[in-house]
């Protein structure tokens, strides 16, 4: 038989950035092949409970055992803390020149391409979206101390207080060198 494929479905506002403004409801769900008449319900996430079935949380809602939450819609407006529009007085209320670092007696360091020079050190360096910060072929009075230091990989682990921030299990991994996109690992 073919792999399961579960996930959370959670409730959200249609406001822009609505995981700032969270719903306590969430579904988990099997989505397991393309028929969604052979979808179901698998659990319930409500007010900080998980629920072992969608049966379970209906019969404690109606017959009132569960606490029912009252939440208010946030109101979209250029006020409200989670839109991009600018509040409050701009600092600096005077239009100003950027503070300058002054180096008093002159640069110690030079660039050329990819290689820095800073007193008796040399080294290249390079930057990648998929594996992050590198430098290579470090010196130090012109011998060599490393061949390359980096990264080999970039990961984001994400996890949270409700089971739908965290996908079905405990933490979700992005690694961004798969295949030279991110993949997602749930483990």
């Amino acid at each position: 038989m073919a792999e399961r494929r579960w996930t959370w479905l959670s409730a959200q506002y249609n406001i822009p950035y609505p995981f700032l403004h969270p719903v306590d409801f969430a579904l988990l769900s099997d989505v397991t092949g393309s028929d969604s008449s052979r979808w179901s319900v698998l659990k319930v996430w409500y007010a900080g409970q998980i629920y072992e079935s969608l049966e379970e949380f209906v019969e404690g809602y109606n017959s009132n055992s569960i606490p029912k939450l009252k939440l208010q819609k946030p109101v979209e407006s250029e006020t409200l803390f989670s839109t991009l529009n600018l509040k409050g007085i701009p600092s600096p209320r005077n239009s100003q020149r950027p503070p300058q670092q002054y180096e008093a007696d002159g640069k110690r360091y030079s660039l050329k391409d990819r290689q820095v020079k800073y007193l008796d050190w040399t080294f290249n360096f390079r930057m990648s979206p998929f594996t992050g910060p590198s430098v290579y072929d470090i010196r130090f009075k012109g011998e060599r101390i490393a061949y390359e230091i980096g990264l080999s990989e970039i990961s984001l682990y994400y996890s949270g207080f409700a089971p739908m921030q965290v996908g079905s299990r405990d933490v979700i991994i992005f690694m961004f060198s798969y295949y030279t996109h991110y993949c997602m690992l749930i483990i």
